[in-house]
């Protein structure tokens, strides 16, 4: 598989059909060996490249449109050719201090419904600021990270072939004050998200 990555990498025109061979590949040993190999076990042998951002604050609804935010880009410069294998994410809400902080710190581990608070932030990747992954065709948007990323255990299956120096790019946004339906702004108020963490497991393509 890695030979056919390599071939991928090395002609640009067959990138696309070989990237999609691997990712079928990839999820077929996935779903047959489910029930003999612990989660992420196809994502051994790769390197972790980490984008991380820390205390994000919520962001004015009426000035900023909800697919989009006034924060800055996380660069990662790619350090050597690489197929991205997966992707996940997770984040880690932030107590509020005061007399109810055990409180406030248990209303935010239980403001979250999808794994690893994946529904408090949303995010934008993108590559050599140019080509994203979430667009309307000619602006960059972001999307809740429940519908674009994996978990730690379960992470999403990629098959992206990315060059040395080329620069990955992640934006986030704390969405922790979107309005819930059925739920009172004076119980389950915004919150602070401590930390964000953006992972891509990806494999080395260089010479050895």
């Amino acid at each position: 598989m890695i030979q056919w990555a390599s071939m991928g990498a090395r002609d640009p025109s067959q990138a696309s059909t070989i990237a999609k061979w691997i990712a079928d590949a990839l999820r077929e040993e996935a779903r047959q060996g489910e029930s003999h190999t612990p989660p992420g076990y196809l994502y051994q042998g790769a390197f972790e490249w980490v984008l991380s951002v820390s205390n994000v604050q919520v962001e004015s609804l009426s000035t900023t449109p909800l697919t989009s935010s006034s924060n800055p880009y996380v660069p990662f410069r790619v350090p050597f050719d690489a197929l991205i294998q997966s992707v996940h994410a997770w984040a880690e809400p932030a107590s509020t201090p005061g007399e109810q902080a055990l409180n406030q710190q248990f209303l935010a581990a239980n403001l979250a419904t999808a794994e690893e608070s994946r529904d408090l932030f949303s995010l934008s990747i993108g590559i050599d600021g140019q080509a994203s992954f979430g667009t309307d065709g000619n602006n960059q948007l972001m999307f809740p990270a429940s519908t674009v990323v994996g978990t730690r255990l379960h992470p999403r299956p990629m098959a992206w072939t990315v060059r040395r120096n080329q620069l990955i790019q992640a934006k986030f946004r704390n969405i922790t004050n979107v309005p819930l339906d059925g739920v009172d702004p004076q119980v389950m108020a915004p919150v602070i998200l401590k930390n964000i963490y953006l992972v891509f497991s990806a494999l080395n393509l260089g010479s050895p």
